[in-house]
């Protein structure tokens, strides 16, 4: 069961709803069942999953990082490459777009620009995007894939969800960011992370070597 700390039933059951509709085309999620409300809070029912998060297993088998991340980034190609054509999946550039008109008044006029440039640049695209595709909400067992909390789930250019692992990547590189704070993150010791996406990028990209890792790290 998922119980949510904050949210709107209406938005707990868009998540279930995304959830069924995504199972059904295919992708690998969890089957949701009942909205059920839990003390003062309301969670959605799923089916039980006798399986381990990324980042649990790479953790407890840090030996087996590069085949627990290899798994998790073949696999996000392979989710990127799912077409949805169902508008209960929100265009990632329309969500950017009304991110940018939030935060307005308090960017220059240039910088909103420059902003909504990088925006409108990236092709368009109905392939599906998670949203959050983190090393917390995928799990492995047998070497197979399952998605958990797509609530933040769109279709759109797959740099969307490459550039969401990255990030988290940055954040946690950045010496001045608290280890409690990026090991709740990540999901996993910061040390690693370095090494994690270096395996992601290489797995994903199918690349071999450092030189074509950071050329497409220097591309965030």
């Amino acid at each position: 069961m998922k119980v949510y700390y904050r949210g709107s039933l209406d938005l707990i059951e868009r998540e279930r709803l995304m959830s069924k509709r995504a199972f059904v085309s295919g992708l690998p999620t969890a089957i949701p069942y009942d909205v059920v409300r839990v003390g003062d809070k309301y969670g959605v029912v799923y089916e039980m999953l006798d399986a381990k998060t990324a980042a649990q297993l790479i953790t407890e088998e840090p030996s087996r990082l590069e085949e627990y991340v290899g798994t998790t980034a073949r696999g996000l190609k392979q989710f990127n490459a799912v077409e949805l054509d169902d508008k209960l999946f929100p265009d990632k550039k329309k969500l950017f777009h009304e991110t940018i008109d939030i935060a307005a008044p308090y960017l220059s006029t240039e910088e909103e620009g420059l902003l909504r440039g990088y925006i409108d640049g990236i092709p368009d695209k109905k392939t599906f995007l998670h949203g959050d595709y983190n090393f917390k909400n995928v799990m492995i067992k047998n070497g197979e894939l399952m998605l958990i909390d797509i609530g933040d789930a769109a279709v759109g250019h797959p740099v969307f969800d490459l550039a969401g692992v990255l990030g988290i990547h940055l954040f946690a590189k950045n010496p001045t960011r608290p280890r409690d704070m990026v090991m709740h993150l990540l999901g996993f010791d910061p040390e690693l992370s370095g090494k994690v996406w270096e395996t992601f990028c290489s797995a994903y990209f199918g690349t071999g070597s450092p030189a074509e890792t950071e050329h497409y790290t220097q591309m965030r």
